[in-house]
Order: structure tokens, then C-alpha cells, then sequence
């Protein structure tokens, strides 16, 4: 849910601006160091750019939304390589992890807790069965890939040495690669035309899928560049508007007003000179 952060401040901010640019009021329009005669319109200048800021804020909003609801998650096939079964043929062979049609399958003690555990909850190991699973399929979902994965590592843990540093990381130098890569290969998964298979955040539905839905309907009317393409151009049109707001406060700004105030500011919040003197305070006591 991280990932909805940003577009929720993208959206609080565009209806605080765009409630203040309805009003005409508040400290988004403050001229007090204003030239008398250019209150107005600087006024004017201040509510359309607020106008126009609001509306990008608000357009951005709800296209990095979409972009997190339908393209976050990407589709990917997995297979294993040759050499995993090369490495563990004694693995594959097991009759424990074989049933009776040939398929893999294997058993795991994953740790269950019931309840919190800072109020006295307790952690149970559990036996939970995994399979079946075709070792020779070249679509292996990401959990059947790791079940194959667990079950090398658990009989030849040797082959999967814990990845260390090499050298002293904080001069830059680069991790060592994963063991387990040589074992299994990732594949994008893609539609008929091509195109990158993605899963959305919320209902779990495919790009490709081929029944009607209203998710479905948001992935035909907005693909992930088009998405991408609006975020850069209204993150440039924010941009714009806020130098538009310097702009125009710079414009229309009285120098020597502004110089007063911040003058008065200054004095008005410095402490009295003698606020810490508690030594005289006593001699006059």
C-alpha cells in the first residue's frame, strides 16, 4: 500500500489548491507586500495558476494511481535449468517427492504464529504440501519456483553458500551473485500481441484476460506508456506553475514593503536583552 502514498499527497494537495483557488482566499493568496495598485491583479494571476496546478496535481494523481493499480505487478514465467537438474537428478528422482503421476511435490515446516507475539502469541511449525508441479514446465509460477528452489536447497545446501561481499562495501564494491540464479530462468510473460503480461494490485486481474471487467476496461483505455507519458508531462506543467507563482509574486512584490516587514519580523521576535539577567533581578531583590 506504499505505493499509493504518492498519489494520495498528490490528491490532498490538488483539492487544498483547488478549494483555495475556488475561494480566492487564504495564505495561497497572500499580498501583504503587494504594490497597492497590483493587488488585484496579481490576485487575478495567483487563482488561474492555481486553477491550472490543481488540475495538473489532480490529472497526476489519479494517472500514477492507475499506474500502481494495473502496472506494478508484472507476469513472469519461470523454468528450471539444466543445470538444476543436473545438480540435483537425487532430488527429482526421490519417490518421497514423487506422486503417483510423476509430479513433483514436497513438504515444507513453515513457521505459523497465532496472534501478536509481544502479547503472548505463540509460533507453531506446520507441515504444508506443495504440488503438484511439472519440472518441465517452462511456466512455473513464482511460488512453484521457489518450492523447487527450497527443495535443492535443503538437500545440497552446500550449493547455495550465503552471498557475502567482496571487499569493503562501502568503497562501492559490488555484492557477489546469487547461487540460485544459474538454477531457474525468468521470462516476461506476454499477451498474443507481444506485449508484457501485468497483474493488478487490487483484483488480481490480467491484462490479457479475456472477460469483461471494469479493471480490464482501465487496462484497454490506459496502457503503462501512455500512463508514463502523462506523469512526466504534468510533472513538467507543476513545475511550470510554481515558477509561475514566483513569477508573479516577484512582479508584483513592493521591495521596500517587503523589506519593512521582514525588518519588523526580526525586531518583533528577537528576546529583550535582559530576559536572561537573573543576576540583576536579585540585587534588586
Amino acid at each position: 500500500m506504499l505505493g499509493l502514498l504518492f498519489p494520495i499527497l498528490l490528491l490532498a494537495m490538488g483539492v487544498y489548491v483547488l478549494v483555495g483557488a475556488i475561494r480566492g482566499s487564504g495564505r495561497l493568496f497572500s499580498t501583504d507586500n503587494f504594490k497597492e495598485d497590483c493587488v488585484d491583479k496579481g490576485k487575478k494571476l495567483l487563482r488561474i495558476v492555481y486553477f491550472c496546478l490543481a488540475g495538473v496535481m489532480l490529472i497526476m494523481a489519479l494517472s500514477n494511481g492507475l499506474q500502481y493499480a494495473l502496472y506494478t505487478n508484472a507476469s513472469v514465467n519461470y523454468s528450471v535449468t539444466q543445470a538444476y537438474r543436473d545438480d540435483f537428478k537425487d532430488v527429482l528422482e526421490n519417490p518421497k517427492n514423487t506422486d503417483e503421476n510423476g509430479m513433483f511435490i514436497y513438504t515444507i515446516n513453515e513457521q505459523q504464529s497465532s496472534g501478536m507475539s509481544c502479547f503472548g502469541g505463540t509460533t507453531n511449525v506446520v507441515e504444508k504440501k506443495y504440488g503438484p508441479i511439472d519440472v518441465n514446465s517452462q511456466t512455473l509460477t513464482a511460488e512453484q519456483a521457489s518450492v523447487l528452489l527450497t527443495a535443492a536447497r535443503d538437500a545440497h545446501p552446500d550449493n547455495f553458500p550465503s552471498t557475502s561481499s567482496s571487499g569493503m562495501s562501502c568503497f562501492g564494491t559490488a555484492k557477489t551473485d546469487d547461487p540460485a540464479k544459474k538454477y531457474y530462468n525468468a521470462t516476461p510473460e506476454t499477451d498474443a500481441n507481444g506485449n508484457q503480461v501485468y497483474i493488478s494490485a487490487f483484483r488480481g486481474v490480467r491484462s490479457d484476460a479475456t472477460e469483461k471487467s471494469f479493471t480490464k476496461t482501465l487496462y484497454g483505455l490506459f496502457n503503462a506508456k501512455v500512463l508514463e507519458i502523462v506523469n512526466y508531462v504534468c510533472l513538467g506543467l507543476a513545475l511550470l506553475g510554481i515558477a509561475s507563482i514566483f513569477v508573479i509574486s516577484a512582479k508584483f512584490t513592493d521591495k521596500e514593503k517587503a523589506a519593512k516587514a521582514r525588518t519588523a519580523y526580526s525586531s518583533g521576535s528577537s528576546m529583550p536583552s535582559g530576559a536572561f539577567n537573573f543576576d540583576d533581578d536579585k540585587k534588586e531583590n
